[in-house]
């Protein structure tokens, strides 16, 4: 990592470079608390790669910037966590060698709405379900519903808490999300649909 990235040099006058890395915080992976120090399997697995590399590592939260990988090729960030690799990706970006884990896409309403069964492909045709834009499961998603032969209408947003406050005014049925902890715990939200398993 350090032959290939370009880091700034810490503030403290610390000789190992810094190198910034974005991570989805409120989730399984990262979540920062209200002093500041982050926790979760992102930041235990880069601080364990930064001191056997020697470097140190700034985390920073890339779950409310619409285009996260944008800003890793505008520099803003040298790594960006969790990223779902795709054929498209992997011309453009370096991923591990090895899948770091698997995910499922969620898609969810709100808890009071109970319009909707858990596990029914079919009425899914009938709901207005909110996307990210720039997360690859929104592209996935478009091809569930196509080899599903549902048609619902989609809505993109940019970002997760966008989406969700669409969700709770009424103005989508549901949302379809990968990892976010913060998501999964709300007791507004209730989930019927787990699928698209996708390597990150």
């Amino acid at each position: 990592l350090s032959l290939v990235l370009l880091p700034l040099q810490s503030a403290e006058g610390d000789a190992r470079p810094m190198v910034r890395v974005a991570v989805l915080n409120h989730t399984t992976y990262a979540d920062q608390d209200a002093n500041g120090e982050w926790q979760g399997l992102d930041v235990e697995c880069m601080i364990n790669v930064a001191q056997r590399a020697g470097f140190q590592v700034e985390f920073v939260d890339s779950l409310l910037d619409p285009d996260f990988l944008g800003g890793l090729d505008r520099g803003s960030y040298d790594i960006v966590a969790d990223v779902v690799r795709t054929p498209e990706r992997e011309q453009q970006y370096l991923f591990t060698d090895e899948s770091i884990g698997y995910t499922n896409s969620t898609l969810a309403v709100r808890s009071d709405d109970e319009r909707w069964d858990y596990g029914n492909s079919e009425q899914v045709a009938n709901m207005r379900i909110g996307v990210i834009t720039s997360y690859a499961n929104n592209q996935a998603f478009r091809y569930w519903c196509e080899a599903h032969g549902v048609s619902p209408k989609i809505i993109e947003y940019s970002d997760v808490y966008q989406m969700t406050s669409a969700l709770l005014a009424g103005n989508i049925d549901g949302e379809v999300y990968t990892a976010v902890y913060e998501q999964e715990r709300d007791d507004r939200l209730r989930t019927i649909m787990r699928f698209l398993p996708q390597s990150f």
